[in-house]
């Protein structure tokens, strides 16, 4: 007769949970090891000029988009309060300041999509930053002249928020397209996060410098506001790849294959949309 085997006791169950155990530390040890390369990879010979440019880049941009939230409103309140003191209250109120701010956001966004669909990415951003550049230095201007809210000095005010948004969208579309889909998360995501410092450097600096009456008038904090993004302009300028209608390549630099290479899976592709029974459906 056959041995019939022994039912398991409990000295066996121990031995098992810590095999488990074993197997999923193997597990999570073998994902931090493909995420350490993924982020490795970042900082590659092929990338490291791209990915340093783009986290300043992205911090700037942060910087200012977050910094016009913040400071804005309070500035604008405290130079209308001064005009009423001065007995000159015919410029804007401070809410219609903020409408202005807003709205201008619109536009911005509609820039972005015409300027995507008509020039390079490189040239966008620079583009973009350039002109915020531009009209941070004559709001500046504004706030020196006591003219910030005027229609000159909303005027300027809008043209940042309007330039502001558009190069801000571009840059994420940009970190969408520069890395390959090997670890174009894991760069999207460290450029996205490391950017958010900006956002946080900007109630530290603001209330800051208003703290210890270095900069009481807001004009400093703009000013560097301005700086950071005109250096931004500049260094988008070195970015090494053109990502605009290039293929998004598995492995391979942006730009390392045409659209020409592609043409006979594209054209594959649409006979199987004329013809959909050529291909088998998965059910």
């Amino acid at each position: 007769e056959g041995m019939l085997p022994s039912p398991s006791t409990d000295e066996d169950e121990p031995s098992s949970c810590s095999q488990g155990v074993q197997n999923h530390l193997k597990v999570i040890r073998a994902g931090l090891g493909r995420d350490f390369r993924r982020l490795q990879s970042l900082f590659s010979r092929s990338y490291r000029l791209t990915t340093g440019i783009m986290l300043y880049t992205a911090t700037a941009a942060n910087f200012a988009y977050y910094g016009m939230i913040y400071g804005l409103p309070a500035m604008l309140k405290r130079e209308t309060a001064k005009e009423e003191q001065n007995g000159v209250g015919d410029g804007w109120s401070p809410a219609a300041g903020l409408m202005v701010s807003a709205v201008s956001e619109i536009p911005g966004a509609f820039l972005a999509v015409i300027l995507a669909a008509t020039i390079g990415r490189r040239t966008n951003m620079s583009f973009a930053f350039c002109g915020c550049t531009l009209c941070l230095f004559a709001t500046v201007w504004a706030l020196e002249t006591d003219r910030i809210t005027e229609n000159i000095g909303l005027f300027f005010v809008f043209g940042v928020k309007v330039f502001l948004a558009s190069g801000y969208i571009i840059v994420y579309l940009y970190l969408l397209e520069c890395y390959p889909t090997d670890f174009r998360a894991t760069g999207l995501a460290f450029c996205m996060v490391t950017g958010r410092l900006g956002a946080a450097a900007c109630p530290f600096l603001y209330d800051g410098l208003t703290f210890v009456r270095v900069d009481e008038n807001n004009n400093f904090f703009f000013m560097i506001m301005a700086w950071l993004l005109g250096i931004a302009s500049l260094a988008c300028c070195f970015l090494p790849y053109e990502t605009k209608d290039t293929v998004l390549e598995l492995e391979s630099t942006p730009g390392s294959f045409s659209l020409d290479e592609h043409v006979p899976l594209l054209r594959l592709k649409e006979k199987s949309t004329d013809s959909p029974t050529t291909w088998p459906r998965n059910v």
